[in-house]
């Protein structure tokens, strides 16, 4: 096992097709010494970040370097559109050169097309799923980095999947009770079977959203230790920027919940939080389980902070079914409450 050299990660391209400096996404940074503005002549020199519901307002002057945090580990969290992966539009299953020639409209995207027209690797060592991208298997399959491509202003250059279901029995009635399904891979230590805990009745909605929530939050405190220790108990370069690269992946969580991906990729553009910290839609009406979205984007910019992304994939229940078979087993079983 071996670590890679330090990337190099001056910028990063945004899903408008814009240039911004990697650490600070910025099209004129005087810290990174770039300046991107000469690609269009509209350009300001303020923030081009993600946004997201923690925003304090639209005024793109409130963000830049100061305040900065100093983390390196951190990447951008994916917003909107830029959430929803495609695998016929997806960088590291194609590569730069061929996705940068696809006309996309992210606000009408294709249906994603289906699992088994991707390749993945199942690492017995690390217990995890991983794509197999650009740079074909034996770069999926090298341990402990099992990158998808090599662009050499990548931020993330390897995805890691979690399969996630929620289950109820009874679902809408009083005696309804709720499971949840985290699926790594065959036979993974950080595979999850639990029974859901929520206020009110449980209900399948419930169940799959805390299902993702909990697959994050076990990527967070569990996967990540692991993974951490493994790389710096391998060999090569321990230079911290090697380590940190190695460290950065996007998470794709796989779900056949379309309520799930189009309220976290198209409905969330729409949405804000009030003054009693509650999502409205635009007509100013609640959205529906608002606490448990707005959880779902605070276990995300969690990740971002520690150099994860978060992306989500919709596929058929039929491709779901191991997630699937451990939400409806914990009901079964009778397993504690989460």
């Amino acid at each position: 096992m071996s670590l890679p050299r330090p990337p190099k990660q001056l910028s990063h391209t945004l899903p408008n097709g814009k240039t911004v400096c990697f650490d600070h996404h910025l099209r004129r940074c005087g810290v990174c010494l770039v300046d991107f503005s000469y690609e269009s002549d509209e350009d300001e020199a303020g923030y081009y970040g993600s946004g997201g519901l923690n925003d304090l307002n639209d005024d793109e002057s409130d963000f830049g370097v100061e305040g900065d945090d100093g983390d390196d580990d951190r990447v951008f969290v994916l917003w909107g559109g830029a959430a929803r992966f495609t695998p016929q539009w997806d960088e590291q299953v194609l590569g730069p050169a061929n996705t940068f020639q696809i006309q996309k409209d992210e606000k009408n995207p294709p249906k994603a097309s289906s699992l088994s027209s991707l390749r993945t690797h199942y690492c017995s060592t690390c217990q995890l799923t991983w794509l197999v991208g650009e740079n074909g298997e034996e770069a999926a399959k090298s341990h402990p980095s099992h990158h998808s491509y090599s662009h050499v202003y990548s931020g993330t250059r390897r995805s890691l999947f979690v399969f996630t279901d929620g289950a109820c029995s009874g679902n809408g009635t009083p005696d309804a009770r709720g499971g949840l399904g985290i699926f790594f891979g065959p036979g993974s230590k950080f595979n999850l079977a639990e029974r859901l805990a929520v206020s009110g009745n449980p209900t399948n909605q419930k169940a799959e959203l805390e299902a993702v929530a909990l697959a994050m939050q076990t990527v967070h405190t569990k996967t990540l230790l692991d993974r951490r220790e493994i790389i710096l108990g391998s060999t090569g370069s321990h230079d911290p920027r090697a380590v940190s690269d190695v460290m950065h992946m996007r998470l794709i969580v796989v779900t056949d919940s379309s309520y799930i991906v189009e309220g976290m990729c198209k409905h969330i553009e729409n949405w804000k939080k009030n003054t009693k910290g509650v999502l409205v839609k635009k007509d100013g009406k609640v959205v529906g389980n608002s606490e448990a979205f707005l959880r779902l984007q605070s276990e995300v910019e969690k990740l971002s902070m520690v150099g994860v992304q978060v992306a989500y994939y919709h596929v058929e229940r039929e491709e779901n079914m191991e997630a699937d078979g451990l939400a409806k087993s914990s009901i079964a079983r009778g397993l504690p409450v989460h």
